[in-house]
């Protein structure tokens, strides 16, 4: 048995992402806000889409007014590294980003994925590329003969977890993409 220890992503730790955080605007404390008008707060490690709960509001700061409104969750960008299973990061094209940790990661687990292949790179300051690997998230299961291979709509693996990184001698950085249209969960 091996244990993936789960680690806190940040603004520090995510340093790019081809995907944007919302299509809501961001929270303005003088607009006001009708009955389930949608908002983004965005701040230092804040990503959240807010829903107002009642017309005419007004001045009510979201992260402080839970009378006034509904926490929605992680912006669309953010959604990958929340701890929840029921969200996913959406995107019409290849998901990438790039995650700097500090210190070593030795595993990464990428769980929930929507997506034909998953591409992990890790690399040192030093060294440069130290890991390179792509996934294929298609499966076999239910491929037992020559119709079903080419007559059943393909069934995809939902999770992957990588528990052979290299130690490297400075912390690394890992960039996921993931190949297609994706829907993905992190």
């Amino acid at each position: 048995m091996k244990i993936v220890r789960p680690y806190a992503i940040t603004d520090t730790v995510l340093t790019t992402s081809n995907v944007t955080e919302d299509d809501y605007l961001e929270y303005d404390g003088e607009t006001t806000y009708i009955l389930g008008a949608m908002i983004i707060m965005l701040g230092t490690n804040l990503h959240k889409i807010y829903e107002s709960l009642q017309a005419g509001n007004i001045g009510h700061d979201p992260t402080e007014s839970p009378d006034w409104w509904l926490d929605r969750g992680a912006t669309n960008r953010w959604k990958m590294f929340d701890v929840l299973v029921n969200s996913q990061t959406e995107n019409s094209d290849d998901i990438e980003f790039t995650l700097v940790v500090p210190g070593r990661a030795n595993s990464i687990a990428l769980l929930n994925i929507y997506g034909s292949a998953v591409r992990v790179v890790g690399t040192d300051v030093v060294d440069g590329v130290v890991f390179d690997r792509t996934i294929d998230m298609r499966s076999n299961m239910g491929i037992v003969d020559w119709w079903s291979y080419l007559f059943e709509p393909p069934e995809y693996d939902a999770d992957t977890i990588i528990t052979d990184l290299p130690p490297s001698p400075s912390p690394p950085s890992a960039m996921w993409q993931n190949v297609g249209p994706v829907s993905s969960g992190w």
